[in-house]
């Protein structure tokens, strides 16, 4: 299965999230990044997803393949930064509760590794969280 492929399925599983208020739902293209944190018009709530990391370890006759998919969540409140970090943490759980143990065809299982706060602007009354789901596939190992 391809990144894309991966990635496809994780904004299928997230779609209906949308029918729940979710206004921006695409792959992340680097808009929470420091240098460019706040500069990129999104409607709030959002969710951005996309493949991070990819590590490959034979043991013996098999590849065991690791894949990290980041997900960011964020939240924007004119009532400011805390009401904006109650709704970044409400779009998080949202998200879990649709990739959390998700099955992705001809790789296995998303699990959530981790969650944590990327950052605030107490400028912008905005907030953003960050998920890594880690999934590991096994098969034969291929040879030359």
């Amino acid at each position: 299965m391809t990144y894309a492929e991966i990635e496809d399925q994780c904004h299928a599983a997230l779609e209906p999230l949308k029918a729940e208020g979710l206004k921006t739902l695409k792959s992340y293209g680097g808009e929470f990044s420091p240098d460019s944190f706040g500069l990129f018009p999104i409607t709030f709530p959002a969710l951005m997803y996309c493949v991070t990391g990819f590590e490959n370890e034979v043991r013996g006759s098999l590849d065991v393949q690791d894949l990290e998919i980041e997900v960011y969540a964020a939240a924007r409140d004119l009532r400011g930064e805390d009401e904006a970090r109650q709704g970044a943490y409400a779009t998080t759980e949202l998200a879990r509760g649709k990739l959390n143990r998700l099955p992705i065809p001809g790789a296995g299982r998303l699990v959530l590794k981790r969650e944590r706060i990327v950052g605030y602007s107490r400028q912008l009354n905005l907030c953003v969280m960050r998920a890594v789901y880690h999934l590991r596939a096994q098969q034969p190992a291929v040879t030359n």
